[in-house]
């Protein structure tokens, strides 16, 4: 009895070894938001942009958009190939690119980001294209992306995230990855697999980023409330996110999906939908179900969770102008509903609660 007591003992030791080797990576699930009375912030409009000014320029789907140091916005439209360019007004400037293969024109454009007043546009396969802020080729990275479209740019490297599908197994891998600026070199941060059931989809575009301390946000699982933060090395920092449970699809979005034909599709949806990082890195989290699941119909209000950058759950609103093609800079937010009755692009200044810290 006594011999059976201390292997007992051995291995609760051993247990707890590597119960406290996982516990070193802090878990933090909140339950509710710090601030429920008071407000955290505001949105206000600005401005809107029409996307049909058709003797100057037309919008037919925004897949990007981003902010020069000047606060222009630049607008890729990837229908047409080219970027159309507004001031810090929302007053038309120009449009540059159009479909082509010449050195400034596109090809497949999925999306849009700026960095040191460059351009680098991702065209879809094809590989990167960087102009300058007027346009102007400057080079061009060629097949350097397989499935990656959103990609983020740091001063040192370039963060994007790759699918890689098994479809024999019906998985797929998700690898969450860093280029060095010239796109030679690359390396694996974290990575995910997927077992994709019947009529389920995970869309995984919008559901990582990095903040101004090269903080890499990844999400755990699909059905899972959970971001892990990865450092650049690609070691677990932290893991954060809530308690929560997936509510009962909305009749509108039932009925929507309907009209589209896609109502087979799962009724339980990828628990995060989208992550936008603010510049008070903030985490912007929308949870299911939101516009996302309804062809970004306006009417169907987003619920945005905000937690800060040590996983502390702040406050959560609703909105109908938060959508996955969303960006925020400068304070704003830059966003494209795609609703069937009203298309404009919308800006808002964010106004936080100077009362809250």
């Amino acid at each position: 009895m006594k011999k059976l007591m201390i292997i007992l003992c051995i291995l609760i030791s051993v247990n707890n070894l590597y119960s406290q080797s996982k516990k070193n990576v802090p878990v933090i699930i909140n339950d509710k938001p710090k601030y429920q009375s008071e407000k955290l912030l505001t949105l206000k409009e600005l401005y809107s942009i029409p996307i049909d000014v058709y003797d100057k320029y037309y919008i037919n789907a925004v897949y990007s958009m981003d902010v020069d140091k000047d606060t222009n916005l630049y607008v890729a439209e990837p229908y047409q190939n080219n970027i159309v360019v507004f001031d810090k007004k929302g007053k038309y400037i120009k449009t540059i690119g159009g479909k082509g293969q010449g050195p400034n024109e596109l090809l497949g454009l999925v999306y849009l980001y700026i960095y040191d007043d460059k351009l680098y546009i991702n065209q879809y396969l094809l590989g990167i294209k960087v102009w300058d802020i007027s346009g102007k080729y400057i080079t061009e990275y060629k097949n350097v992306f397989r499935n990656q479209i959103v990609f983020f740019i740091r001063q040192d490297y370039v963060l994007t995230c790759d699918e890689i599908i098994d479809r024999s197994k019906n998985i797929s891998n998700f690898e969450l990855q860093i280029y060095s600026k010239d796109f030679k070199d690359k390396k694996k941060i974290a990575e995910i697999e997927y077992r994709k059931k019947k009529n389920e989809i995970w869309e995984i575009t919008y559901l990582y980023g990095v903040d101004s301390k090269d903080n890499i946000y990844f999400p755990v699982s699909r059905n899972e409330y959970k971001l892990n933060i990865y450092n650049l090395k690609g070691e677990l920092i932290m893991t954060f996110g809530k308690k929560y449970n997936t509510p009962k699809m909305p009749k509108e979005i039932l009925d929507i999906r309907k009209k589209h034909g896609l109502d087979e599709i799962t009724k339980e949806p990828q628990v995060i939908q989208y992550i936008i990082i603010d510049n008070r890195d903030y985490v912007w989290i929308v949870p299911a179900w939101s516009s996302l699941e309804a062809f970004n119909y306006k009417k169907i209000l987003a619920n945005i969770d905000i937690f800060n950058s040590n996983g502390e759950y702040l406050y959560t609103f609703n909105d109908i102008n938060v959508t996955p093609q969303s960006i925020i800079r400068n304070n704003r937010l830059y966003s494209f509903p795609d609703d069937e009755v009203d298309r404009n692009i919308r800006v808002f200044q964010i106004e936080y609660n100077n009362r809250i810290k």
